[in-house]
């Protein structure tokens, strides 16, 4: 079994034995690539798969070749770009209208109007942050005034 640095490494075939292949990697050493000749056992190499789809592709493009020649046509088996997507109607959807929160109940939370006065330890703040994510997640709906009413009745009981 090869080093585990060449586990994966593509190579190219330079001596062939009774129970090994030699394959020629390249090795990337400090700021330059050294080409290493190691010898594998013959269990521990594949072939490689990089050129597959180009092969396929040749193959197809002389079978479109002959069948145009046939046809006196001339054809091109230029690769194409995918291009944009069809565009589609989207239908049933329905529009929601959100509402940020107001200004001063922000100013609120900060503390302008003294609401987080006294001395808060962190589990305080990490519970008071659960519970805060929850209302404004359900106060979002609301008006202004409702908002501002909640979220104070909120945070008086904290």
């Amino acid at each position: 079994m090869p080093n585990k640095f060449y586990h994966g490494r593509t190579g190219r075939v330079w001596n062939i034995t009774k129970h090994a292949i030699g394959v020629e990697v390249n090795k990337q050493v400090g700021n330059r690539i050294i080409k290493k000749r190691i010898h594998v056992r013959v269990e521990h190499v594949q072939p490689s798969r990089c050129t597959e789809e180009f092969r396929n592709r040749k193959l197809r493009n002389d079978k479109l070749k002959a069948e145009a020649k046939l046809k006196d046509e001339a054809i091109s088996t230029k690769r194409q770009p995918e291009g944009p997507k069809p565009g589609f109607m989207v239908e049933g959807a329905q529009l929601e209208t959100v509402t940020p929160i107001p200004y001063d109940v922000v100013n609120d939370l900060k503390g302008v109007n003294s609401i987080f006065a006294q001395v808060i330890t962190l589990e305080d703040v990490i519970k008071g942050m659960k519970i805060m994510r929850v209302t404004l997640i359900y106060l979002s709906h609301l008006d202004h005034e409702d908002t501002k009413k909640l979220m104070l009745k909120k945070l008086s009981k904290q």
